[in-house]
């Protein structure tokens, strides 16, 4: 009795699985054309026959040129759809860095451009030979229930760089929990009222945003790996009112990034992109 109790309970964290996993394209990499897994894209990335499910999985590599190899689901914008407040992006990874090279995963869920969600980790410096699986939580900055997400893999150190010889092999992604509806106090992302402009951009941009009570407030930009590129407020008191910032590009390569604006009591984000 007790090995059919056992064997119920596997066969509905399968199915709990594989419903999770519906909404990513190609979760456990199996499907590839000339190189590239379908749906999904990226630098430094290629089909490994070391997997944890299925016959392949994707291995992430820094090369020679030291860039950091990055894996990314669907397309940068708007990304992959989805219909539901998933809780855990998770996965099963094994790792072989050099320096103090880390995996990092960057998960942002979108609702009509706007990010409502976001969740961010880093795994492993030390070796993991062996599958390890990986769970990075997603919080959610209103009671909205996304359309679209971003996930990025990649392989970096606290300098924003990547150390030559790192690698890592990644299979079998899916979300795990879906999320219920939190009330959020104080401030609220509709008050925040959160923007740039122009956007797309070239040379600037400027940043802004309302705030109700006087306050602290950080503000930063960040590229697609998670590294901050740039500080424009960092735990300032500001007083209410509306509030603009130029945020200035000559050090930014074309590509999309991120600004993200946090207070006691709220964390805003929103995408940008620079084109030059």
């Amino acid at each position: 009795m007790k090995a059919i109790i056992n064997w119920l309970f596997s066969i509905l964290l399968f199915i709990s699985s594989i419903s999770n996993a519906q909404e990513i394209p190609n979760h456990s990499f199996e499907e590839w054309i000339v190189g590239i897994p379908i749906g999904w894209y990226g630098y430094g990335i290629g089909q490994s026959s070391d997997s944890f499910n299925g016959i392949y999985a994707i291995s992430l590599q820094v090369n020679g040129d030291g860039a950091v190899p990055i894996l990314i689901a669907g397309e940068v914008v708007p990304g992959i759809n989805i219909s539901k407040r998933h809780g855990i992006f998770k996965g099963f990874y094994k790792f072989d860095p050099n320096g103090n090279d880390f995996l990092k995963v960057d998960v942002i869920m979108g609702l009509n451009g706007d990010v409502v969600g976001i969740g961010s980790a880093q795994f492993s410096e030390t070796p993991a030979s062996n599958w390890i699986e990986f769970s990075v939580p997603i919080t959610y900055s209103s009671d909205e229930t996304p359309n679209d997400a971003l996930m990025f893999l990649s392989i970096t150190n606290d300098d924003g760089s990547a150390t030559y010889g790192s690698d890592a092999v990644v299979d079998f992604v899916s979300f795990g929990e879906v999320t219920g509806i939190e009330q959020l106090s104080g401030l609220t992302k509709e008050s925040v009222h959160l923007k740039n402009f122009p956007n797309p951009f070239d040379l600037s941009t400027t940043i802004s945003f309302d705030i109700e009570k006087s306050t602290k407030v950080s503000l930063g930009v960040y590229n697609l790996t998670g590294q901050k590129v740039s500080t424009i407020l960092k735990n300032e008191l500001i007083s209410s009112g509306h509030h603009e910032f130029r945020f200035d590009s000559m050090n930014l390569l074309s590509g999309l990034y991120f600004y993200t604006l946090s207070t006691d009591d709220f964390i805003v984000t929103r995408k940008m992109s620079c084109i030059k």
